[in-house]
């Protein structure tokens, strides 16, 4: 069975990738599974544009017990967005490093069903910082709060 985090964490990814950018929609956002590739996002190149890669998840102390079966956990987990700013004045950069961060963060909050035994996702912050080559890199972190089987 997968776990609660696990399908809260795929079920972000799977929303996110359904979106479409209003600012050049033929490129849409995509998730890099794989550790290796996820230097593309820090490295400022193009082919990391809107790719995301989720950082391994933080435990916080165990909220609740609820019988010795199941206990309510908290997880923080960072998602970490490129964004290109080939070819863009820095407004249209800057306003790209807002815009498209934000909409990834309102998919979470708009969300109002989330898979069994997940309480809730909430957005906790958005932060967005530049690569060495004078790109973007956002860090969007939100809370995964769920029902874990001991």
């Amino acid at each position: 069975m997968t776990s609660p985090l696990i399908a809260a964490m795929q079920q972000v990814a799977d929303d996110w990738e359904a979106l479409t950018p209003p600012t050049a929609p033929e490129r849409t956002f995509y998730h890099l599974d794989e550790e290796k590739n996820a230097s593309r996002i820090d490295s400022g190149s193009t082919s990391g544009d809107r790719a995301f890669v989720f950082e391994d998840p933080v435990r916080e102390e165990p909220e609740m017990e609820n019988g010795a079966d199941n206990t309510l956990l908290e997880w923080l987990v960072i998602a970490r967005l490129g964004i290109s700013s080939a070819g863009l004045t820095y407004w249209a950069a800057l306003q790209r490093a807002v815009n498209e961060p934000n909409l990834l963060a309102r998919a979470i909050e708009r969300r109002s069903q989330w898979p069994a035994q997940v309480a809730s996702v909430v957005t906790e912050g958005i932060e967005v910082g530049r690569t060495e080559a004078g790109d973007r890199v956002a860090e969007i972190t939100f809370r995964v709060t769920c029902w874990e089987d001991d």
